[in-house]
């Protein structure tokens, strides 16, 4: 398991996390393998963001999305509206 082996592996306290991940993210438009897939997922929680802004942003987003036209839209794709709106 990926996951195991990095953290069974030894740790550098020089080395930059960031740099680590994204030596290891899988190029684009290539076949995705489990280790860049955990670069990905290491990429992402490292640069989530410091501040609540984004936050209330979706927030405030996800309110506009539920308007009289739109209030029967189930949970699963108002989530999904609201994710790739994040990303």
């Amino acid at each position: 398991d990926v996951l195991e082996a990095y953290l069974s592996s030894p740790t550098d306290a020089d080395t930059d996390p960031i740099k680590y991940w994204v030596s290891r993210v899988d190029k684009p438009g290539a076949k995705i393998t489990p280790r860049g897939a955990l670069a990905q997922m290491g990429l992402d929680f490292l640069t989530a963001p410091a501040t609540s802004t984004d936050v209330e942003r979706l927030f405030s987003h996800g309110g506009a999305q539920v308007s009289k036209c739109r209030h029967n839209l189930s949970f699963e794709t108002l989530h999904c509206l609201m994710v790739l709106r994040s990303w």
